[in-house]
């Protein structure tokens, strides 16, 4: 079951790296040699990017299905304490999540400015149960409020698939950048 989680993941951000390539490769393509040239200065100003750690909570009210079990139907919040290094498009955030008492991490990527994708796993500190997800987000109110899809499941004594919609309210604060 792991390695097929694992492979999953692989395969999901090879996708996604590809597609934001073809987007790239198709805006240089379609309009002139300046804006591949600019395209170019870009890619070699990425390259230096500089890293910044957030430290703060994100608030996330969410709504979900179960595509089995009992409810089919749930709702709940979840209070994430977290510590988020971002360089460029890519993140990793471990974060404690209040409500179920669990350790975890998301790996994000921001595929365009109103779209981005992320995988998040966590385990449970007492007993042996986790979640793992896959979503995409969008901004809505920027830096502060994002919209987000996702299709997860948890797995250990109770195993169930479910897909969920929701807001990640974001209380971070800048502590560091280099």
């Amino acid at each position: 079951m792991y390695k097929n989680i694992f492979l999953g993941i692989i395969l999901y951000f090879l996708t996604s790296s590809l597609i934001a390539q073809n987007q790239d490769k198709q805006a240089s393509f379609g309009i002139n040699i300046e804006i591949s040239e600019s395209y170019q200065f870009q890619e070699s100003q990425h390259k230096g990017e500089p890293k910044e750690l957030f430290i703060g909570l994100i608030f996330a009210p969410f709504a979900a299905t179960t595509f089995e079990g009992d409810p089919p139907f749930s709702t709940d919040t979840s209070l994430f304490l977290t510590a988020a290094l971002v360089k460029g498009d890519w993140s990793i955030a471990p974060y404690y999540n209040f409500g179920t008492n669990s350790a975890g991490a998301f790996l994000t990527y921001n595929i365009l400015d109103e779209l981005g994708t992320y995988v998040s796993s966590d385990k449970a500190l007492t007993g042996n149960t986790g979640t793992y997800a896959l979503g995409f987000t969008t901004p809505i109110l920027e830096d502060y409020i994002q919209g987000y899809v996702e299709i997860g499941g948890t797995y250990g004594d109770d195993a169930t698939a479910f897909f969920g919609v929701g807001l990640y309210f974001n209380i971070l604060k800048s502590v560091k950048s280099w």
